[in-house]
């Protein structure tokens, strides 16, 4: 369920195409026990989604929780 929602958000992000670079406003994802919902999603709104104005703020308990498997482009 979470990542629906993570990828709706994402699609709201990238519709702010058409609204001119200066006049869009910041807007915030938080998500807590990230390593619950990486996936290739992810990677596209770590790569594309500063350009929309979105802010993502990433919460986990540690480091090894994030697999490289999971879709950031690991080895895994």
């Amino acid at each position: 369920m979470g990542m629906i929602i993570v990828s709706k958000i994402y699609t709201s992000a990238m519709a702010r195409a058409r609204i001119p670079e200066k006049d869009r406003k910041d807007f915030y994802l938080y998500v807590d026990e990230f390593q619950n919902f990486v996936s290739g999603t992810f990677a596209d709104i770590l790569s594309e989604a500063r350009k929309y104005r979105l802010c993502l703020i990433m919460a986990h308990q540690y480091i090894a929780q994030l697999e490289p498997a999971k879709g950031l482009g690991g080895d895994g």
